[in-house]
């Protein structure tokens, strides 16, 4: 991660991909605290490398502050992205999602995490369950996926509702697939539910 005040990092680490970077700005802001604008990978990697400095930012940011994530994000590792959608919904600081580009998976989760979320036009934030491998012995693996499946959901609804309805999440656990548009009708009732559900 990069945490950057001015122009972007030019020379990033050869270890660490351009694809793999989290990379964040940071200004003074009107409340006197910090802004900061967050650009995550296109993708979550399984590992947390990168992310922690982001999580802990999030842990010790405080009310005066602001962070704006900037999402165009094609999904990724599931675990982690739980794990950060729960450090932005715990932070201190103010939290908004910019939905530039269409989002998959654990990235809408992610949007729907944040204080408020605003989409641009043409994009898009597409729902589904997770996928994954799981090795081991037979007895094993059947106690893994029903301790990841509980997981998964529970977090899922925890994130996701009510700006889903428990009609669409239950779709959803049977393997469909869901997308809400930019300029769809009732997307100014999800997010009005959904945020006042959370009292902001």
């Amino acid at each position: 991660m990069r945490l950057k005040k001015g122009s972007p990092d030019v020379n990033p680490p050869a270890e660490q991909p351009d694809n793999e970077r989290v990379v964040i700005y940071s200004q003074q802001i009107e409340s006197g605290g910090t802004g900061y604008s967050v650009y995550l990978p296109d993708t979550l990697q399984s590992t947390r490398t990168g992310y922690v400095e982001l999580m802990r930012l999030l842990d010790t940011a405080s009310d005066t502050d602001q962070v704006t994530f900037n999402l165009a994000h094609s999904g990724g590792d599931s675990v982690l992205g739980i794990e950060l959608c729960y450090a932005i919904m715990n932070s201190s600081a103010t939290t908004l999602s910019r939905v530039t580009a269409p989002c998959y998976s654990i990235g809408s989760m992610i949007a729907l995490s944040s204080d408020v979320v605003r989409m641009a036009p043409h994009t898009f934030l597409m729902f589904h369950g997770y996928s994954g491998t799981f090795t081991g012995k037979s007895s094993a693996l059947l106690k893994e996926v029903e301790a990841y499946n509980t997981h998964f959901w529970g977090s899922f609804r925890r994130i996701c509702m009510p700006f889903l309805t428990n009609k669409e999440v239950e779709l959803l656990y049977r393997d469909d697939d869901l997308y809400v548009k930019w300029n769809d009708p009732g997307l100014s009732a999800r997010i009005a539910r959904h945020y006042k559900s959370r009292g902001v």
